[in-house]
């Protein structure tokens, strides 16, 4: 599995929004850890076909949210 770095979303050509696994973690500092990381490695692993190297994964939500509810 790759490892992310980071999570680039965008609207078509629009960057929306940048984050880091740190800021994820740091989000949900008041959860039990254990399920953080898991959580983190499940959705790591349906990221890993828009990740390239070096970790940078990028998602663009028109796209794939495009006739899903």
């Amino acid at each position: 599995m790759k490892e992310i770095r980071i999570v680039e979303l965008y609207a078509g050509q629009q960057r929306c929004c940048t984050v880091t696994p740190e800021e994820i973690f740091s989000a949900f500092s008041g959860s039990e850890p254990y399920f953080v990381e898991r959580d983190w490695l499940v959705s790591c692993e349906y990221l890993a076909p828009f990740t390239g190297e070096p970790g940078i994964c990028r998602i663009d939500l028109l796209a794939q949210l495009d006739g899903n509810t």
